[in-house]
């Protein structure tokens, strides 16, 4: 039996930051930046604002479940 590789941040069995992570800020970041920047109305900065934050939020959530999955079956 061979013992894993240890994780880092960024790569590894279980790494502290997964590329899920990394996809949720940046979808984060940019529909804020669309949202207070690059769009006139009102009602169009709302939706898009909502619309980031419910993707960013249900990746989140969907990695950490995933991680936790992967912490139960490997202990």
């Amino acid at each position: 039996m061979t013992t894993p590789k240890k994780s880092s941040m960024f790569a590894g069995v279980q790494p502290d930051i997964t590329p899920g992570q990394i996809g949720a800020l940046l979808t984060f970041i940019a529909s804020q930046a669309v949202a207070y920047g690059w769009l006139n109305s009102g009602q169009q900065q709302m939706v898009v604002s909502i619309g980031g934050i419910v993707i960013a939020a249900v990746w989140k959530i969907a990695d950490a479940l995933l991680r936790g999955s992967r912490a139960k079956a490997a202990g």
